[in-house]
């Protein structure tokens, strides 16, 4: 296996279907717009960062972050605290579903702590469902304090309606 930072948009397609692997079934099952997931996709190639982890010519897991400034959820509490033209925030964090439960997480967030600019990054914000354990006790074990907590609404799959997801907000500083 081996991680690399992507700097052309070769793996695009494989990231998109890793996010509708990863957020269309299971417990967080949502409506996902192909057209916004495509832009917001984009947005990590064009103004972000992507990590990935390949196995045989195959994306396995990606790593997509970016300034925080990009994301326009963040609590007050954040801007009020940190300088957040010196903060990162990891938007995603995905798994091939039959590659979960080998350290592949964990080995993407150390590479991103090897291989993220300190010139620019002092802190690192991640976001993520209150009941996603896994992933809860992955960052916490990584070194990430939850700090804040927002409320994201979500369309159901079948687009009649809508339910809530309380997203907690973990921090780490970048050393």
């Amino acid at each position: 296996m081996k991680f690399i930072e992507a700097h052309n948009t070769d793996f695009r397609n494989e990231i998109i279907a890793l996010y509708l692997e990863s957020f269309s079934g299971g417990a967080s099952k949502q409506y996902i717009d192909l057209e916004e997931l495509n832009q917001y996709v984009d947005g990590f190639f064009s103004g972000g960062n992507v990590l990935i982890a390949i196995e045989n010519n195959q994306l396995i897991g990606t790593l997509l972050y970016c300034p925080l400034k990009m994301d326009n959820l963040f609590p007050e509490m954040i801007q009020k605290n940190f300088n957040i033209e010196k903060c990162a925030y990891i938007a995603e964090i995905m798994v091939a579903e039959i590659s979960r439960g080998q350290g592949i997480g964990t080995q993407l967030l150390q590479f991103f702590f090897e291989t993220v600019d300190r010139k620019y990054f002092d802190d690192v914000f991640i976001r993520v469902w209150d009941k996603n354990t896994l992933a809860l006790n992955l960052y916490k074990k990584t070194g990430f304090n939850s700090i804040s907590s927002i409320h994201q609404t979500k369309r159901n799959p079948d687009k009649k309606g809508t339910f809530v997801m309380q997203k907690i907000y973990l921090h780490r500083k970048i050393v």
